[in-house]
């Protein structure tokens, strides 16, 4: 799992068809090994999402536009929504935080 997530950090654009390539296995295969750990390759990939949010906001301090920017969001509203779904804080509560 440490692999698959190092993996989509570096390169987070890459869909399961290509993590299961660059790990020697087959979609299929991947997603009964993401399932043994009880998650889903979309629950992975929200997950790294929250984290890099969380790093920009809090730790950075980056603004809405910025860290948007930064993770690839078309657009802000959609960033504030997202940061707001996964951690039940607005993006301006998290930098205070």
């Amino acid at each position: 799992m440490d692999k698959i997530r190092s993996q989509l950090r570096s390169k987070p654009n890459l869909s399961l068809p290509e993590i299961a390539t660059l790990n020697g296995l087959s979609p299929a295969s991947l997603k009964r090994a993401l399932k043994d750990h009880h998650i889903s390759f979309q629950q992975l990939m929200d997950e790294l999402c929250c984290q890099e949010a969380l790093y920009y906001l809090h730790i950075q301090k980056l603004k809405n536009d910025q860290s948007a920017s930064h993770m690839r969001f078309s657009d802000v509203n959609n960033f504030r929504r997202a940061v707001k779904r996964c951690t039940g804080l607005t993006p301006s509560e998290l930098r205070q935080a």
